[in-house]
């Protein structure tokens, strides 16, 4: 009976924790705010900027950690949406080309970013390289910090 009770015990434990995969896609949940971005240009020039208009919005539409969620993100006037998926230590963006107006014979543009949970209301999205579609120039080692205004998501 103590070896049943113990099994039983074990097996309830573990189902009632979420795994890592599951707790970041859950953290990422909600909307978000750039508070400052930081990045190389092409000279090596560390270029800061902390005042933008920037928000991520990470919905909560899929009940299922496999497949892309949607999110939007608004910079100043301009909406623009995307899916994403995140895994424990990164989050992938697929846009759709045509919000960009590149012209190009891509579908979509895919950026990962590794990212780094601060705590509850700040997360950090970083990578080796980006790009600025509107200005067209590459972005090295950009790093982008959010704070969390609300966990409510559409």
């Amino acid at each position: 009976m103590r070896k049943l009770f113990l099994a039983m015990s074990v097996i309830v434990l573990f189902l009632s924790c979420k795994d890592d995969l599951e707790k970041a896609n859950e953290d990422i949940k909600g909307t978000w705010k750039l508070e400052s971005m930081q990045y190389e240009d092409s000279t090596g020039a560390v270029k800061v900027i902390n005042e933008s208009d920037f928000t991520l919005i990470f919905k909560n539409d899929q009940s299922s950690i496999s497949a892309d969620d949607s999110g939007i993100q608004i910079i100043g006037s301009d909406t623009t949406y995307f899916k994403y998926y995140v895994s424990d230590n990164s989050c992938c963006f697929y846009f759709d080309e045509a919000n960009y107006k590149r012209g190009s014979l891509m579908d979509f543009i895919s950026m990962c970013y590794e990212f780094n949970k601060i705590d509850k209301k700040t997360i950090e999205f970083y990578s080796n390289f980006g790009l600025d579609y509107v200005n067209e120039e590459k972005l090295y080692n950009p790093s982008y910090l959010f704070t969390k205004l609300s966990k409510k998501t559409e």
